[in-house]
C-alpha cells in the first residue's frame, strides 16, 4: 500500500507539477509541500495544519481528499509515535504546588507589623499636625449688646484647655462643651478664644462684641438720644492696599495711611465718623455691627462718608462729595 507521500509524489509527477508552481499556486509554502511527500510532519505545528495542507494538496491534484485522509489516518494511528511533533506541540499543564512554610508565617506577620506601625505613625502625625477643634456659638461676630457682660459658649475636644482673654475655663464637660461669663466694657471688646491640647497645638477665635451702654435713669425719657450714645466702628481691608482718611469728632484717627490687606482697626466716637477711601471695593467698615455701604456714585475717586445719629438715635450716613 503507497503511503500519503507516494500517493501525492505519483499525482504530480504524472501531472508534470514541480512543487515550485504548486506552492505559487496553493499559497503554501514550497517546504511543507516537500515535507508533505517525504512523511516529515515535524515541521507543521500541529495535525490540523497537516489536515488541512493534505486537503488543498488533495483537491489541486485532483484526489479524492477523504480517501487520503483515510490514508493519514491509518498510518498514524499513533500520534506519538508516528509523529513525535505533535506530542511536543501538546500545552504543557504544570501543577503548581503551594505548602505553607514557618517562613511564610513568618514574612506575613511581619508585613502585618509593619503595616501596624506605619498605620500608628501616621495617626500620631495627623494627631500634632492638626489643630485642635474649636467652635463658638455664642457670641457671634460683632454682637451688640446692652449688657455688662456676656457667656461664651463652645465645643472643643475634652482633653484640651481653653482660655478666653487669657483666662482658663475651669471647666469642659466630657462631651467637650464649655461657657465662661466674660465681663465687657463700652464700646468694643475684642474676645480672643484658645483651645490648646497635649502636644501644645492651638486653635484660636477671635470675637468682636459690642457693649452699647442704654441704661437709662429714672427721669430719663424712654427714647435714646444721640447723646446718650456712642459710636463704635471697625474697619478691615481686604484685597489691595487701601489709602484710608479718619476723623472722629473732629479729631484724626487714621492721616491718610495706605494699609495693607489683613489690617483692622477699631475705634469709636461720640457724634460723627468720617471715613474716606481710595478703594471702596477693598474696605469693609461697619458702626455699631452695621454695614456701611461704601460705594460712591461712580465718578469719585476717593469716596467720603459721614457716620452719625439723627434725632431717634439711629445712624445717618451721608455721602460728602
Amino acid at each position: 500500500m503507497k503511503t500519503v507521500g507516494e500517493t501525492l509524489r505519483t499525482a504530480r509527477e504524472k501531472n508534470n507539477y514541480d512543487l515550485h508552481y504548486i506552492s505559487d499556486t496553493l499559497k503554501i509554502r514550497e517546504k511543507y509541500l516537500e515535507a508533505l511527500e517525504v512523511g516529515d510532519y515535524s515541521l507543521f505545528p500541529s495535525p490540523i495544519y497537516i489536515k488541512g495542507f493534505l486537503k488543498n494538496y488533495a483537491k489541486f491534484l485532483h484526489l479524492d481528499e477523504n480517501e487520503l485522509l483515510a490514508l493519514y489516518r491509518r498510518e498514524y494511528t499513533d500520534p506519538v509515535a508516528k509523529d513525535p511533533y505533535w506530542e511536543r506541540s501538546r500545552p504543557v499543564v504544570k501543577t503548581i504546588k503551594f505548602a505553607l512554610k514557618p517562613s511564610h508565617l513568618v514574612t506575613a506577620f511581619t508585613i502585618i507589623f509593619v503595616l501596624f506601625i506605619v498605620g500608628y505613625l501616621f495617626y500620631e502625625f495627623r494627631l500634632f499636625s492638626t489643630p485642635p477643634a474649636l467652635q463658638i456659638s455664642t457670641p457671634s461676630e460683632n454682637e451688640i449688646v446692652n449688657t455688662n457682660s456676656i457667656t461664651v459658649i463652645g465645643t472643643t475636644d475634652p482633653a484640651n484647655k481653653v482660655y478666653i482673654n487669657g483666662a482658663q475655663v475651669p471647666y469642659i464637660s466630657t462631651t467637650g462643651d464649655f461657657s465662661l461669663t466674660v465681663n465687657l466694657h463700652d464700646n468694643i471688646n475684642e474676645l480672643t478664644i484658645t483651645s490648646t491640647n497635649n502636644l501644645n497645638r492651638t486653635t484660636t477665635i477671635k470675637r468682636d462684641v459690642i457693649f452699647v451702654n442704654k441704661a437709662l435713669s429714672v427721669s430719663q425719657t424712654t427714647t435714646p438720644t444721640p447723646s446718650s450714645l456712642s459710636l463704635s466702628a471697625r474697619l478691615v481691608i481686604s484685597g489691595d492696599n487701601t489709602w484710608i482718611h479718619v476723623n472722629a469728632d473732629n479729631k484724626v484717627i487714621i492721616n491718610g495711611e495706605v494699609l495693607t490687606p489683613g489690617t483692622i482697626k477699631t475705634f469709636s466716637a461720640l457724634q460723627t465718623i468720617v471715613i474716606q477711601t481710595g478703594r471702596p471695593s477693598d474696605t469693609k467698615f461697619s458702626v455699631n455691627g452695621q454695614t456701611i455701604d461704601l460705594s460712591g456714585d461712580g465718578t469719585q475717586v476717593v469716596v467720603t462718608k459721614k457716620i452719625s445719629f439723627d434725632a431717634t438715635g439711629n445712624l445717618k450716613i451721608e455721602n460728602i462729595p
